[in-house]
């Protein structure tokens, strides 16, 4: 999901992208915050990666942002020309339910649709899965994977160190990006983004490696890749999910560089 200027989220309310955040993805640049904590006990009970084992099978995306006090946030992508989405939730001991009223907007950004939607109807220590639908002139023609967590609060992901450093000059316009592993993490989100936060390329690895060049094309890319430029500064981002679709490290990690 996604970043600085504007985030994607899912939830009774349209949400405001803020200053900072995660998996990096929104309109204007912007991108997105994440979280995760894991109920081991019922991890496995009635939940599955969902219809695709990989977002990019049916090329709509769901994942878990942010977990707030009383709102779990989720943003949606996807290539394919659409008017909006629907969500819809369960729980390991209930059938799918749908969350949103009137059709979730979806917002057109570097060739891709966003989506967003904050779920403050939710209860502490419950498990949540999630799916959303893509919509085009009324029909829903897309199914995304299933994205789950067990709300637990607040949660804040650790950093992940990550090279190019901070600051790094001279590392080329194919910078190759390394970063800290995430234990149980299954992929990872790989954002850059230019000084005036447009983004320059969104993949998410196949699998949870820890470095890849940049315009590689192995995962799944959202955004570009768009050629940098040598002399003017960059910045890129890291976020780790797990299994299901949730983000469990990388939050607000953010490193400039010049090729």
């Amino acid at each position: 999901m996604i970043r600085k200027s504007m985030v994607l989220f899912i939830g009774l309310g349209l949400l405001v992208s803020t200053a900072y955040a995660g998996f990096n993805i929104g309109i204007q640049g912007a991108v997105k915050q994440r979280v995760e904590k894991l109920d081991e006990k019922v991890k496995n009970k009635g939940i599955s990666p969902g219809t695709d084992t990989s977002p990019g099978a049916s090329n709509l995306w769901l994942f878990i942002d942010e977990e707030g006090s009383n709102e779990i946030d989720l943003w949606i992508a996807t290539s394919q020309d659409v008017d909006g989405f629907n969500l819809y939730r369960k729980t390991p001991d209930t059938s799918w339910q749908k969350l949103n009223a009137s059709l979730i907007p979806s917002d057109f950004e570097d060739g891709v649709e966003w989506g967003d939607f904050s779920d403050n109807t939710i209860v502490l220590g419950t498990r949540y899965i999630y799916q959303t639908k893509a919509v085009k002139g009324g029909q829903e023609i897309l199914t995304s994977n299933e994205a789950a967590v067990t709300f637990q609060g607040v949660y804040n992901p650790p950093l992940m160190g990550g090279t190019p450093a901070d600051g790094a000059t001279g590392v080329g316009v194919n910078p190759t990006f390394a970063w800290d592993s995430v234990p149980n993490a299954a992929r990872y989100e790989i954002c850059v983004f230019d000084a005036n936060d447009e983004l320059k390329w969104l993949i998410l690895t196949n699998g949870p490696v820890t470095s890849i060049k940049y315009g590689s094309s192995a995962g799944s890319v959202l955004v570009g890749p768009k050629p940098l430029q040598q002399g003017q500064v960059y910045s890129w981002e890291i976020e780790a999910y797990d299994q299901y679709y949730h983000c469990i490290g990388g939050r607000w990690n953010e490193y400039d560089f010049t090729p």
